[in-house]
């Protein structure tokens, strides 16, 4: 899979061998701003997720006009690389701005965040291992209330049906690295603390266990931080 940026459009580009360069076999996203993509190999396929401005399959049609990457697609392989079969997809009339594939034991969790003003709230879907919504419409789990932008957020698989997240959150002067584990029916919030954090990154090494790294200031002030957070159990 390749990401070639065009002037003024983007595109994603499924290549038919993963070892050398042979034409095309599909080309699955288009937008005129930068898409947004993840994969997770599930068994013996891979299950991708990918935010475009179409509806699957339809970035070569002359009669469509490319815009923001506001649809959320999955797709699920066939039997060959380049062979791959929609089995979802969804509009939100706004830009996507985070999109992550989680591993579950049943499949996967979905999680998105689309643009509302100054804020990207995080959302969760659980979907089959085909990527088939798992009791969508019914089931969508807010992880967040909103993320600031830049949305500097990090997800993470945990045990027991569980995702944990981090995230800045405002509220004062300086935004509040937030910590969340969260559940079909719950969840569990820790504030980290107010730091001008740049970029985060999440690990869930135990059951109710979240490790969290981040940057801290900017250019010569900036350093590395690490916490620990145990017992972080979300109902």
């Amino acid at each position: 899979m390749n990401h070639e940026v065009f002037p003024g459009i983007h595109r994603l580009q499924l290549m038919n061998d993963g070892t050398t360069v042979k034409p095309l076999s599909s080309e699955l996203g288009c937008a005129t701003e930068a898409m947004l993509a993840d994969a997770l190999w599930k068994k013996d396929r891979f299950l991708l997720a990918l935010s475009s401005s179409r509806p699957p399959f339809t970035c070569n049609d002359d009669d469509g006009i490319d815009s923001e990457p506001t649809q959320v697609q999955l797709y699920w392989q066939g039997e060959t690389v380049g062979d791959v079969k929609a089995t979802f997809y969804m509009d939100h009339g706004k830009p996507v701005r985070f999109l992550k594939l989680l591993p579950r034991e049943t499949g996967a969790w979905l999680v998105t965040g689309v643009s509302q003003a100054h804020i990207v709230p995080l959302n969760m879907i659980p979907v089959t291992e085909h990527g088939f919504p798992g009791g969508f419409p019914g089931v969508l789990v807010q992880l967040t209330a909103g993320a600031l932008l830049p949305a500097y957020a990090s997800v993470a698989s945990m045990s027991d049906e569980r995702v944990g997240v981090a995230y800045a959150e405002g509220g004062g002067q300086v935004p509040h690295l937030m910590l969340r584990a969260v559940s079909l029916n719950g969840s569990a919030t820790a504030d980290v603390g107010s730091f001008l954090a740049t970029a985060t990154t999440l690990a869930s090494p135990a059951p109710d266990t979240l490790v969290v790294a981040w940057i801290e200031g900017s250019g010569a002030q900036s350093s590395l931080r690490l916490a620990r957070y145990q017992c972080m159990k979300a109902a």
